[in-house]
């Protein structure tokens, strides 16, 4: 018996080839429900304790156990917590999780696509900063993807006025030899 999350944050129970989602909670018990009950109309259900312990089978079930579609469902969660925790790239963590998958459960995938795609939505979006001095710079924000620098300079987060200077060097020598710099600021008419 084993509990992993639901695609909606709640509880799935695995037991015997079954999967439950959790229908209700009681002083001393808990009640779950089949996951094919909309699909297949299963009335299948089992009760547990609180802690997830004496499991004690309620109604059958109308459909045979699958193993197959748990280790699916684990695959799938396996791939949204790795995305979350890790800013691996969806395609490696989608070509990781499936090379350990057995055959029958890589037949059930869905489209590598689809599969990034529910990746990226598990990303945490990073906080929105209060001020700029807030503003903290990953290493990935400032190289290139050909890893050269692309951060000229930052006079740091304590900066009353703080000064970002993207760009990229061999254009920053290109300016050097200019005989008459050009800026942005050549163009205002104050």
């Amino acid at each position: 018996m084993e509990v992993i999350k639901s695609n909606k944050g709640g509880s799935k129970l695995c037991y015997q080839g079954y999967m439950y989602t959790k229908h209700t909670t009681r002083k001393t018990v808990q009640w779950w429900k089949c996951v094919k009950r909309s699909s297949t109309a299963c009335k299948g259900s089992i009760t547990t304790s609180l802690q997830n312990e004496n499991p004690t089978p309620g109604q059958p079930h109308n459909h045979d156990p699958s193993d197959i579609s748990i280790k699916y469902t684990k695959s799938r969660y396996a791939m949204k917590e790795q995305a979350a925790l890790t800013r691996d790239k969806p395609s490696q963590i989608f070509a990781q999780v499936v090379s350990t998958c057995e055959d029958d459960v890589q037949a059930m995938m869905p489209r590598e696509e689809n599969c990034k795609r529910t990746m990226r939505y598990q990303r945490p979006a990073p906080p929105v900063p209060q001020s700029f001095a807030d503003v903290t710079l990953p290493a990935e924000f400032t190289i290139t993807t050909n890893n050269q620098q692309f951060l000229l300079y930052d006079n740091g987060q304590n900066a009353e006025n703080r000064m970002l200077s993207y760009g990229d060097i061999s254009c920053a020598y290109l300016h050097l030899k200019c005989t008459r710099p050009n800026s942005d600021l050549d163009n205002l008419n104050l």
